[in-house]
């Protein structure tokens, strides 16, 4: 028999002892997170929130005393830029440009990145990456000049519909909301103005419409602001899944002329569509600061080839401490998707079918599912895209109410729940840190694409699962 080196005994010793005490140190992370998610709390969780922006704006108020206010925000990991609110700035200018007759799809010489201003004296052919349907707004008078006040107000108006979203909440889930709103990705958001926190306004302002389910018309205008805001960026489409609220006749009605509407939209818009990914394509597809299936790909290259950051004693002490953890943390995210898999799978199994919830997803759904399968359908969906820059990950804070439902409750869900919610923490918070870490971002990014398609899966409405599991049963038997 052949006997292998000792020192191959040591390593396997080493890593063995290793591996128990991380598996301990993340048991009892998990029963402590576990406790204090269930645990009531008579103060309103969303103080909490309200304390931790005011505590991390006030940081930067008085930092913009002694530095410029954008380097102290770089320093906080949010790559700020000059001038303030610069995306809301790009699409107002594009009012004013489309006021003075350009197309500004192909020509905005009103860009501040063309030097431009709101007489369009930039320089021409710097596209907006847009569709034209932002411009139907041009009747608004919305011009450049206003971008600062109106900048002030979408942030104010983004905070106060999340805390209208969430409702009244425990302090652990307030402190979990608080560091997700003070993350860089959603920062960057708020500092750039970017029309993403429009969209999520106005998808809330949808969901809020669609609970009023005795009321035809308000349903039908909530499916109307849904596809609006597909209008304007495309991707929100996904959010469109809100229709599995409704009972079965109603979500055939509604699925047919939503597909219809927005088909027709995006056939007529194809030339848009086109120049848009024209102009992304021409982009350099960068791992920090955004997700989707392409970005593990230029993630892994930077952490393996980049020879600039290889010859650095820096990189090599990070390459060191790194990539262990990331090795670990891989092998964590197959051995709980595994396990998740295994459990689905054996449920569906055993009962020819979906497992039918009616104490959590029944025919009625509330608010809280209902901001889950919107959040979870335009991750998805925005993940399966290609790549999209992380201020996107706003849209995760519809879907955290009912993630923290399932571990209240005890579901078998609990677990991949509570890892779900620490990998929406880490992802959004590892941008701080250097290039390599950026695959280490990535798994927590692909766990969370998983996590949500099969908890998506679970919460479509009974009606749905039963045909299913007829299917299934005419097939098997």
């Amino acid at each position: 028999m052949k006997v292998r080196p000792y020192y191959c005994l040591d390593f396997q010793i080493l890593m063995s002892f290793y591996l128990n005490k991380i598996s301990n140190i993340l048991l009892a992370v998990e029963e402590k997170s576990t406790l204090l998610i269930k645990k009531e709390s008579k103060i309103d969780g969303r103080f909490l929130i309200v304390f931790l922006l005011l505590f991390y704006f006030g940081g930067l108020l008085t930092a913009s005393f002694f530095l410029p206010y954008n380097l102290f925000w770089k320093m906080l990991g949010v790559p700020s830029l000059l001038p303030s609110f610069i995306d809301l700035r790009e699409v107002l200018g594009g009012f004013d440009c489309t006021r003075l007759g350009y197309d500004v799809l192909y020509n905005d010489p009103c860009s501040v990145a063309a030097g431009g201003d709101a007489l369009g004296h930039g320089k021409l052919n710097s596209p907006m990456p847009y569709p034209r349907a932002w411009w139907w707004f041009t009747f608004l008078g919305l011009s450049e000049t206003q971008t600062v006040f109106l900048g002030f107000t979408l942030a104010i108006l983004f905070y106060s519909s999340i805390l209208l979203l969430i409702g009244k909440i425990g302090l652990f889930e307030g402190f979990v909301y608080g560091l997700i709103l003070i993350s860089p990705p959603l920062m960057l958001l708020i500092e750039r103005g970017n029309v993403d926190s429009i969209l999520f306004i106005m998808v809330i302002a949808g969901i809020s419409l669609s609970r009023q389910s005795s009321i035809l018309f308000l349903r039908a205008v909530s499916y109307s602001i849904l596809v609006l805001t597909a209008m304007l960026k495309i991707f929100p489409v996904f959010g469109l899944l809100l229709v599995l609220r409704e009972r079965k006749l109603w979500f055939w009605i509604f699925s047919f002329a939503l597909i219809i509407v927005t088909g027709f939209y995006f056939y007529f818009i194809s030339e848009e569509i086109m120049a848009i990914k024209h102009f992304f394509s021409a982009q350099h597809l960068r791992e920090k600061h955004s997700y989707g299936w392409k970005v593990i790909g230029i993630a892994l290259k930077i952490f393996f080839t980049n020879p600039k950051l290889g010859s650095s004693l820096k990189f090599t002490s990070l390459f060191v401490l790194w990539f262990p953890i990331c090795l670990i943390y891989l092998l964590l995210m197959v051995k709980w998707l595994s396990s998740i898999g295994k459990n689905w799978f054996e449920k569906m199994k055993t009962q020819k079918g979906f497992d039918l919830e009616p104490q959590f997803f029944d025919l009625n759904p509330d608010f809280t599912l209902d901001g889950f399968r919107i959040g979870a359908a335009i991750y998805i969906g925005s993940f399966a895209m290609g790549w999209h820059y992380d201020y996107k990950l706003c849209f995760w804070l519809l879907s955290i109410p009912f993630v923290f439902e399932l571990i209240k409750k005890g579901h078998w869900l609990e677990r991949p729940s509570l890892i779900a919610l620490f990998s929406m923490i880490f992802s959004l918070y590892s941008s701080i840190a250097t290039a390599s870490t950026g695959a280490l971002d990535e798994f927590a990014n692909w766990y969370l694409l998983v996590y949500f398609i099969i908890a998506l899966a679970i919460t479509l409405p009974n009606w749905m699962k039963t045909s299913y599991n007829r299917l299934v049963n005419s097939v098997t038997d």
